[in-house]
């Protein structure tokens, strides 16, 4: 899922270990590679599963998710989460439903995730309109 890492930081001489925020934020090179990731389809992101079943599959196809992968992430950074993704070179070879299953997820940010979404339609719609 990704690892909660934590920092020390000292304060009138005592040590007193921080937890960093979880997701982290991407960097505009990783939220590049992230979108073109998502229209090429080599990500598949918890965004792609209906609103009607999210609930129900979402651990399913991402298994962490299932087995207590959130349990050690504070309810803050739960709340900071704008989807779970991971590559679909990483999907296990029988999926659920049709749908894709993971031993492994990663989360992007809600903030990541609304520039992301912006230019992932803006990218489809290029990509469509495109005349050669």
């Amino acid at each position: 899922m990704g690892n909660l890492k934590t920092t020390k930081s000292s304060e009138s001489n005592k040590t007193k270990t921080k937890k960093k925020p979880w997701p982290p934020a991407m960097t505009d090179e990783e939220l590049k590679e992230f979108v073109l990731g998502v229209v090429d389809g080599k990500i598949f992101t918890s965004r792609h599963i209906p609103i009607n079943v999210l609930e129900k599959m979402l651990h399913l196809i991402f298994m962490p998710l299932g087995l207590g992968g959130l349990k050690e992430v504070s309810k803050k950074d739960i709340k900071n989460i704008g989807a779970f993704w991971e590559w679909t070179s990483k999907c296990m070879t029988m999926g659920i439903n049709g749908y894709p299953m993971f031993t492994s997820c990663r989360a992007i940010t809600k903030k990541d995730w609304a520039r992301a979404a912006f230019a992932i339609e803006k990218e489809e719609k290029r990509r469509k309109e495109l005349k050669v």
